[in-house]
Parts: C-alpha cells; structure tokens; sequence
C-alpha cells in the first residue's frame, strides 16, 4: 500500500463508527451506481448498513448473490474482453456491499477496496470518506 492508501486507511480506522457505516453506505451505493446493478436485496443491505448492523441472514443472501455474480464473470472467462469486464465490475460492487455487511473496524476499507475494483477513483473514494 502507497503512503496515500496507507494515510487513508488509518484516518478510516480511526473514524467512529458511525463515519464509517457512512462512508460504507456511501461507497457500496456509488459503486452500485457505477456498474448499474440494482438488485433489490442490495439496495436494502445498503441501506441496514447505514442505520444499523446487518442481520447475518441478510448477509449471507448479499454473498450468495456475490458467489452468483462472481460465477457469470468466470464463464466469461478472464481474457480481458468488454463483456468480462463489465461482469468482474459488476460483481466487485456486490463484494463491497458483502464487505461493508460485517462487523469488523476493517470493514469499510475492504468495502472501498471491492468499490476500486468496481470501477471508482481513490480521489472519488476519498471525497466519500472526507464527506462522511
């Protein structure tokens, strides 16, 4: 990790939680925005991540659409085409809600971690977190 991931990642740790349930929402809606994706189920975690912890059954439905996501990115195989790409992304802004869904300090950097992959700028990442 750079300096400039290193500095953000401490300044997000060291956060209150509620920041940080903020900057996950924020992240994981920006992230789902980018790719297009709206499937409904997300959409809620999104929003239980911001008020409040997410019930480990409504968790789990989040990974299981990752697992779903992930699986129609591999059949499209890995060889760099547009159609790949797109699924990878897609399924990367999944991941960051299933990221943002657990209870660990550390949620919301892997949550900003799987939004990257799907498609947001580190400058777009840190406007959500300083905005947070």
């Amino acid at each position: 990790m750079d300096v400039a991931g290193q500095a953000f990642a401490k300044r997000l740790r060291e956060a209150p939680e509620s920041a940080r349930r903020a900057f996950s929402a924020a992240v994981c809606e920006a992230a789902l925005s980018r790719v297009g994706l709206t499937h409904q189920t997300l959409l809620e975690a999104v929003e239980m991540i911001r008020s409040d912890a997410v019930p480990e059954s409504r968790h789990a439905v989040v990974a299981a659409i990752v697992r779903e996501l992930d699986v129609a990115a591999w059949d499209l195989g890995s060889g760099g085409g547009e159609a790949y790409l797109v699924a990878f992304r897609r399924a990367r802004a999944a991941a960051a809600v299933e990221e943002a869904c657990r209870e660990t300090v550390d949620a919301a950097l892997d949550a900003a971690y799987e939004a990257r992959h799907a498609g947001l700028g580190f400058a777009e990442i840190e406007r959500l977190l300083v905005a947070s």
